[in-house]
């Protein structure tokens, strides 16, 4: 029997805590925005200023500042919040303690998550989620669906630009190119005969990057010039 081995793994010294298990204080309900409500002490009021803006577009708004999230966090009474029906659904309500609170949005930006401060933006995306905006619930459907459409057509945008790059620059790769001395001058060295299982994957390489149309397109070429006479 050898002096030295690797130890096998139900014989390693775990120090007598559960793998993957993590070893810090559990941390409480203060984590979740919901916990820090405008009734919530610890939550910081805006400046005056601000909150008698925000009164005038609605009573029922108030902003307040999470010192855990550093983010303020935009509340609307709602009697019905802390009453629903599911018991487990009332009971973390009243856990939290945003009973009669209704949490509309952390003011953060929304793709990089950095803290915004307070400004005349905020009014703007109130207006843009006020349901007042709307004459009735049809024109509100057809702004959803109006935003939908936009973000369709910027992705696609997107999606056809680069791939009419990609198919450029494909081009560009497979033209005739001038050399300045003798021999060859075709972009490939035509002394060096692939393999059969280099010219396979080669073949199959350009079936994954090229799209479907751009190999449609050199099929049907191929079946005319051969029939062309």
């Amino acid at each position: 029997m050898p002096r030295w081995r690797r130890r096998q793994p139900h014989e390693r010294e775990t120090f007598g805590i559960a793998l993957n298990q993590p070893t810090g204080p559990r941390p409480g309900p203060e984590i979740l925005p919901w916990y820090w409500h405008p009734d919530r002490e610890g939550a910081l009021s805006p400046p005056e200023w601000f909150a008698k803006r925000l009164r005038e577009i609605d009573p029922d708004l108030c902003v307040v500042f999470s010192p855990v999230h550093e983010r303020y966090i935009l509340w609307v009474k709602n009697p019905r919040i802390g009453h629903d029906p599911d018991p487990e659904v009332r009971d973390t309500i009243q856990m939290l303690g945003c009973v009669g609170w209704q949490l509309l949005m952390i003011w953060e930006h929304a793709e990089t998550h950095v803290p915004i401060p307070l400004s005349e933006l905020m009014f703007h995306n109130i207006y843009l989620i006020s349901g007042e905006r709307y004459p009735n619930a049809r024109a509100y459907f057809d702004r959803i669906q109006e935003d939908i459409r936009r973000q369709i057509e910027s992705r696609d945008k997107t999606f056809q630009g680069e791939r009419q790059d990609f198919q450029n620059e494909y081009r560009k790769g497979t033209q005739v190119i001038s050399s300045a001395g003798s021999g060859s001058k075709s972009a490939l060295n035509d002394s060096v005969v692939p393999s059969r299982g280099e010219a396979n994957w080669r073949a199959d390489r350009r079936k994954w990057n090229l799209p479907a149309e751009m190999l449609q397109a050199e099929r049907d070429q191929k079946e005319k010039d051969f029939y062309t006479p």
